[in-house]
């Protein structure tokens, strides 16, 4: 891949990755348990792909451009999947819901 062309992909990636962190809060709020209900209800395969999404982009812009401020939006979507980690370790333990 010639420069321009990971420039262009690194600032497309960089989008992708700041537009899924804008919609994961907004998404909570609407949702009706908050994380719980965005990571395991109705449509909780959507925002698994999109951590994966966002995982993918992050780790491509970092290669490519070196945009360590893209970090940044890591509390925002990873809060959600370190809370589910955190609620299923505890279900192992049998403290569930």
């Amino acid at each position: 891949m010639a420069i321009a062309d990971k420039t262009t992909a690194a600032n497309w990636l960089t989008a992708i990755a700041i537009g899924i962190a804008a919609v994961l809060p907004l998404w909570q709020a609407v949702t009706e348990y908050g994380w719980l209900g965005v990571a395991f209800g109705r449509r909780s395969l959507l925002f698994w792909a999109a951590v994966v999404v966002w995982i993918v982009c992050v780790v491509c812009v970092l290669r490519w451009r070196n945009r360590w401020w893209v970090l940044l939006t890591a509390p925002i979507v990873l809060y959600p999947v370190v809370m589910s980690g955190a609620l299923l370790g505890a279900c192992v333990k049998g403290d569930c819901l």
